[in-house]
């Protein structure tokens, strides 16, 4: 069993996901990134190549974007 240790106030984020110890996610216009530990929340603009996109999705490696002609995939430096 757990103890509750920390509320975080993520309001308006869609499509987060979890990595290592980093809460990753977005709004309609940046990408949004929570380490744990950190006091503050890193914000990065999102690629207008990505955009619109009514899915992404972010794994350690690649970035899913998902649009209406289809899934695009992009490599993650």
């Amino acid at each position: 069993y757990g103890a509750f240790k920390n509320h975080l106030p993520l309001l308006g984020w869609k499509d987060f996901n979890v990595i290592e110890k980093n809460i990753l996610g977005r709004n309609l216009q940046y990408f949004f990134r929570y380490k744990m530990g950190d006091a503050e929340v890193q914000v990065e603009r999102i690629p207008p190549a990505y955009l619109p996109s009514p899915k992404i999705t972010i794994l350690p490696g690649s970035i899913f974007v998902l649009k209406q002609k289809g899934l695009e995939i992009y490599s993650r430096r």
